[in-house]
């Protein structure tokens, strides 16, 4: 993507920042992004082409009456500075639809305008699959999620995590372990590792050909909320979604959530073993409900070859 594209998208985020706009959210950057060219393009828009953005509309009169208040230039300036830190940090960056940016995660309808990470991305596009689960989860489930992980990602599958505590960690340790590839999709700046004690974790993930992945540019300030909207990005990412342990409420829900939105298929392991337990709930109502096809160790191929798939529904 020509760099006035990728200052463009970074630019947007500023605008979305300024107390004079209004709703200019990560989706309408996106219709924006594909609708205009550069932020000169934005600012002399005529009303019917905005009119033209559907749901976008509003926000892109309101973007463009920022632009024309404050001036173009002062927010090309401030992303290519924002932009100029990052690289200097080793941080990579690519908007939407750019040749970098991670094909399958551009097909989902609330994709992020922007990426910023380390490491590589490449073997995401070949296969991926979401492994993601509870803080705090049994024995069986740790089995499963290190069982799994190794197996997928000794077959050249990227599992995606979020880095928290419990299975998170299981699955991105267990692919590093087998050789295999693992990224992790931050909440925060790239720069505010989170637990400080995956730090290392999120180090070895890098160090041994992975990535750190996020949304949100160095220097933004970040609340709780935005761990819940990571999670769009994990499902995202990947082919298929592996939920294993959780019940029924908590963080693996939004990934749940996340899949079903983008149309992503949904495994669940079978749980007759532990059966009732408060831990289960939410994959035993997944299984009951036909939402997630159930697997055993029989299943590990099959979900290789689903990995694989290839989306383009949401193509624009």
């Amino acid at each position: 993507m020509p760099m006035d594209k990728k200052l463009f998208a970074v630019a947007l985020g500023l605008l979305a920042e300024h107390p004079k706009t209004n709703q200019l959210g990560p989706v309408h950057r996106v219709t924006t992004i594909r609708t205009f060219k550069d932020l000169h393009a934005l600012c002399e828009a005529p009303d019917e082409v905005l009119d033209g953005m559907g749901r976008a509309a509003t926000a892109g009169r309101s973007a463009r009456e920022t632009l024309q208040t404050v001036g173009v230039e002062a927010f090309e300036a401030s992303a290519a500075r924002l932009i100029e830190t990052h690289l200097d940090a080793g941080i990579s960056i690519a908007a939407i639809d750019d040749g970098e940016y991670p094909g399958v995660l551009a097909l989902a309808p609330d994709a992020p305008p922007v990426i910023y990470w380390r490491g590589k991305l490449e073997p995401i596009s070949i296969a991926s699959a979401a492994v993601v689960g509870t803080r705090q989860p049994t024995e069986m489930g740790r089995s499963i999620a290190e069982r799994l992980s190794a197996h997928l990602a000794s077959k050249g599958v990227a599992i995606i995590s979020g880095l928290a505590l419990g299975i998170d960690t299981v699955a991105h340790e267990a692919a590093l372990r087998a050789g295999g590839y693992t990224a992790a999709v931050l909440a925060q700046p790239l720069d505010q590792v989170a637990p400080a004690s995956n730090r290392k974790l999120a180090f070895d993930i890098v160090e041994s050909g992975g990535a750190l992945i996020g949304e949100h540019p160095i220097g933004k300030v970040t609340d709780r909320y935005e761990f819940a909207r990571r999670d769009r990005i994990q499902s995202g990412l990947s082919r298929i979604v592996i939920p294993i342990q959780t019940g029924e409420e908590g963080g693996t829900q939004n990934t749940i959530k996340a899949a079903k939105s983008q149309q992503r298929q949904i495994w669940a392991p079978r749980t007759e073993n532990e059966g009732g337990h408060e831990k289960w709930k939410g994959i035993e109502a997944l299984l009951s409900t036909g939402a997630a096809r159930g697997f055993t160790s029989a299943d590990y191929e099959e979900m290789v070859t689903a990995s694989k798939a290839q989306f383009s529904l949401w193509q624009s």
